[in-house]
């Protein structure tokens, strides 16, 4: 018999399982210690944007002055962030993937702009809309969102400081651009910070056959009445 082989083999397994969990422990240290020193050079960079404001630090994004020097005014540069991600992506050897790599990036990055202001995102709802969704693909989940009922009510939110960004849709492959956001602009004094693409898909498996499902969509293919209804949530369910 060899049990006394078995019980060395299992005693072994063990410790060596302890040791990967201290290295874990170790490399998790080091981690929240990088993290927050990344955290404190990003503040840092805060601090300097607002030294080189031409006017007042609380001045709004949407205000001339803040036009005049864009990076300074904003905590959120999009070029600067793609840059980022391309960065760690090419740094990634994996095992992670790099869709992995730039989603946690995208929560430390999330999380650095929390810290320098407080980050209010204004965005099209209900909550679960395709624009929500949009928003925290972009922003990540360290920022305050804010649901807005209407296209409108989202450019009044930034333009009255009550939020920091907004996020509208401006095109669709249902009925091409949407006017609303397009007119927006034009009585606004809101301006574009960076334009995403995103691609989103009605998950209608087992309502295939189902006669108001059916209605729906050839409502929605010449008309686009529905899109309230069906464009705005990721998933359509029966009530």
């Amino acid at each position: 018999m060899d049990g006394g082989n078995n019980a060395s083999s299992t005693g072994g397994d063990a410790g060596a399982l302890a040791d990967l969990r201290l290295r874990i422990d170790a490399l998790d240290a080091q981690l929240v210690g990088l993290l927050n020193e990344r955290a404190e050079v990003s503040v840092s960079i805060g601090a300097a944007k607002r030294r080189r404001l031409p006017a007042d630090p609380a001045t709004s994004p949407t205000a001339p002055e803040a036009r005049a020097a864009p990076d300074a005014a904003h905590v959120h540069v999009p070029a600067r962030e793609m840059a980022v991600y391309k960065k760690v992506r090419g740094l990634n050897k994996g095992p992670l993937s790099g869709e992995c790599v730039e989603a946690i990036y995208r929560e430390i990055m999330s999380a650095s702009i929390s810290l320098q202001r407080d980050i209010v995102i204004a965005f099209l709802g209900p909550k679960g809309s395709y624009s929500q969704t949009a928003a925290y693909q972009r922003f990540g989940d360290s920022v305050i969102y804010a649901e807005q009922a209407t296209i409108r009510g989202v450019f009044k939110a930034v333009e009255s400081g009550a939020a920091t960004y907004g996020v509208v849709p401006f095109e669709n492959s249902t009925h091409g651009s949407v006017s609303e956001a397009l007119d927006s602009f034009l009585d606004s004094t809101v301006m574009v910070r960076a334009e995403a693409h995103y691609y989103f898909f009605l998950d209608i498996s087992g309502h295939q056959d189902d006669a108001q499902l059916q209605q729906a969509l050839l409502d929605l293919q010449p008309f686009c009445l529905m899109t309230r209804l069906l464009g705005s949530f990721p998933l359509a369910v029966e009530p």
